[in-house]
């Protein structure tokens, strides 16, 4: 009896103690990140590249949790901020503010914007979010941003071409262009939280279309304009 109790308590102190995980980062749309990875790809070297995330406490106590980052490679001359309540540099690896989360609740203040500068390569940047004095208690996500060179003088001729108005806007947005007969386009409409309304896609008849916006609340949205997949070209539009 004496040698079992001893075999157990020895067994006992060799399992490992799992604590378990509060936080869950999730895409916009709801959905699960892949392989903690989010991967953007784009030819366009000029415009800021946002990628929003959810934040979710999946433990049934409320957690004050920050963000840190560690860059694993960055282009030199480009330049990146990230977002939690308020705005930081990179060159602060750890936000001087925490935001509160609730028990089962979501935070969706969360995003991270790299500014190419017109310079082509690859920049990965890992977000760790974690709690407050339990940092073991976190979740990563590496967000890969690769600027690509293929295409470049087309887009930025594209880009140019394309205007929307009125803004404000109260039932219908329109929107100019010029792009080539054989181009794929097609626009996004987002709310500020970064959830897809609306897609239209863009034949290429008039280089005219329009975006109905009269079943849209009052407030701030996103529209963004993409050729072969490739995003052109993004703003802002209040609707009255």
């Amino acid at each position: 009896m004496k040698n079992f109790l001893l075999l157990f308590l020895a067994l006992s102190l060799s399992i490992p103690i799992v604590k378990s995980q509060s936080l869950e980062l999730m895409n916009t749309d709801g959905s699960a990140i892949e392989n903690d990875t989010i991967y953007i790809s784009t030819t366009d070297v000029s415009s800021d590249i946002e990628v929003p995330l959810f934040v979710k406490n999946i433990s049934d106590k409320s957690k004050d949790v920050f963000v840190k980052l560690y860059v694993k490679q960055m282009v030199s001359g480009s330049s990146a901020v990230y977002c939690w309540n308020n705005c930081f540099d990179i060159a602060t690896n750890v936000s001087t503010e925490y935001l509160t989360v609730a028990a089962g609740d979501t935070i969706k203040d969360f995003h991270s914007t790299l500014t190419p500068n017109d310079i082509t390569g690859l920049t990965e940047i890992m977000y760790t979010f974690f709690v407050n004095k339990a940092s073991e208690d976190s979740v990563s996500v590496t967000i890969i941003y690769d600027i690509l060179t293929t295409g470049v003088n087309n887009l930025s001729e594209v880009k140019e071409s394309i205007s929307a108005y009125p803004n404000p806007v109260q039932k219908t947005l329109n929107f100019e262009y010029n792009i080539d007969d054989t181009q794929k386009a097609n626009i996004s409409v987002y709310d500020i939280v970064g959830k897809r309304l609306k897609t239209t896609e863009i034949y290429n008849t008039s280089n005219r279309t329009e975006i109905d916006f009269s079943d849209f609340k009052t407030g701030i949205y996103i529209w963004t304009f993409e050729l072969d997949g490739v995003p052109i070209k993004t703003e802002k539009v209040i609707k009255r």
